[in-house]
């Protein structure tokens, strides 16, 4: 009797990992796998920019903030250029300018770009073992927004919901 108490629980763990596991890889494949890549001179900006972004993003209900672009294949991505402005003399103003620009089948050279050099790059542009599927990235939109630096949270989340509106909103109808 304790023998098949004992198999019965533990065939139902195991039935229950299966089922949580199936169910997780069912969920993930359905949603939009979105990188972001913060370009800004400024590291503590930076990583105040990405962390709104990422929490932005997340709230969307279809979409993973992936970390590793390379490794994870994203669907799409997000790439913001930021820049703070100054004075003449050197002094910040207290405002930035940030560009957004959406992008849509991403391939992975793309996203090597800025992390190799030019040489690089094309050496492995060239090798079809590497990228057997070269195709070029579409570019979707560009957001140019000018900011108080204070108004970060805000600026974050005009940027994803334009890009939930004219990039996410195109691609849910085409599933």
């Amino acid at each position: 009797m304790k023998k098949v108490l004992i198999f019965s629980v533990i065939a139902a763990i195991l039935v229950l990992s299966f089922t949580e596991k199936h169910s997780q890889s069912d969920e993930s494949t359905n949603k939009f796998k979105i990188s972001v890549l913060v370009n800004c001179k400024d590291e503590i900006t930076k990583n105040s920019i990405q962390s709104f972004i990422n929490r932005e993003l997340r709230s969307l209900h279809d979409v993973i903030v992936i970390t590793d672009p390379i490794k994870q294949n994203p669907t799409h991505a997000l790439r913001l250029i930021v820049i703070e402005r100054e004075y003449q003399t050197g002094g910040k103003t207290g405002e930035m300018a940030i560009a957004a620009v959406y992008i849509e089948k991403i391939y992975p050279y793309v996203l090597l770009a800025p992390h190799v050099s030019k040489e690089k790059l094309r050496e492995l542009l060239l090798d079809v073992n590497v990228f057997p599927d070269l195709v070029y990235s579409n570019y979707i939109n560009c957001l140019l927004q000018t900011i108080k630096t204070s108004n970060l949270s805000n600026a974050c989340k005009t940027i994803v919901a334009n890009f939930d509106i004219e990039v996410l909103e195109e691609a849910r109808k085409k599933k």
